[in-house]
């Protein structure tokens, strides 16, 4: 199934995004796998992740062009939307407390760096310009396309205060994930429906725009990959802000270690 009512132009931003997203991560697990172990466990590591992150986007992409049955409502694919970020979630945040390499791998990647990758979030502009062209209805495009360019920049700007180790930069890291999260909620809140009743008494609908096409291809695919992958982002960043006691060793400082 494809949201034929979706314009060429978004499809593509959107796709690209999506797999530029997979692509970063995976080269920030690489680059701390080389910091951290041999060249041939590095590798290792490395291809195990791209593995996941591939058969991740298929999954997504599957389940967003499979055809649903008549008989399927809203309702049960808000439930299988919200199901799948609970489960992704849960396990890409739980490995951290049952697995070593894992937990050492993303504690490498840079708390900076952790935070500039959610400036993917800025794409969430094109649902602004959905808006206007009627695609989407305004109680989820007004607070998820606002909330998506209020986190990229917030996060863009931690990111950069972290960087250069700047007074607050700790309390601008932990405001930028908290603000991403919400942002997230609430995105899903309204496309899944359960947000829909008071985000509509805010910004109103249009009869003919619904959320039916955040399930399928293209725009499915936003909230089963990059969403999640988002949250796991945030919690692996905020576990590791909440137990800093000390500046963090990046790539740099480790190389010129003994």
């Amino acid at each position: 199934m494809y949201g034929e009512n979706v314009p060429v132009w978004a499809a593509v931003v959107v796709v690209l995004v999506i797999v530029a997203t997979a692509i970063v991560a995976w080269a920030g697990v690489r680059s701390a796998a080389r910091s951290l172990f041999s060249a041939r466990k590095a590798v290792m590591v490395s291809s195990l992740f791209a593995a996941v992150m591939a058969a991740w986007l298929v999954a997504a992409f599957l389940i967003t062009v499979v055809p649903r049955p008549e008989t399927a409502d809203a309702a049960t694919g808000a439930v299988i939307v919200l199901g799948w970020n609970l489960a992704l979630t849960a396990v890409g945040y739980g490995l951290r407390f049952v697995s070593g390499i894992y937990r050492e791998v993303i504690d490498g990647i840079p708390q900076h760096l952790l935070l500039v990758f959610q400036s993917y979030r800025l794409v969430g502009a094109i649902f602004l310009p959905l808006l206007v062209l009627g695609v989407l209805p305004a109680f989820f495009d007004v607070p998820a396309g606002a909330g998506d360019i209020v986190a990229g920049v917030a996060a863009l700007g931690a990111a950069y205060l972290y960087a250069r180790s700047r007074a607050g930069a700790r309390g601008a890291a932990v405001g930028a994930n908290l603000i991403g999260m919400l942002d997230f909620i609430v995105a899903l809140g309204a496309g899944s429906g359960i947000l829909a009743a008071p985000l509509q008494i805010v910004f109103g609908t249009a009869p003919a725009a619904t959320t039916g096409l955040l399930s399928v291809f293209p725009l499915g695919l936003i909230p089963l990959f990059v969403v999640p992958l988002g949250f796991i982002v945030h919690l692996h960043s905020l576990t590791r802000l909440a137990r800093q006691t000390s500046p963090e060793i990046t790539w740099s400082t480790r190389a010129v270690m003994p």
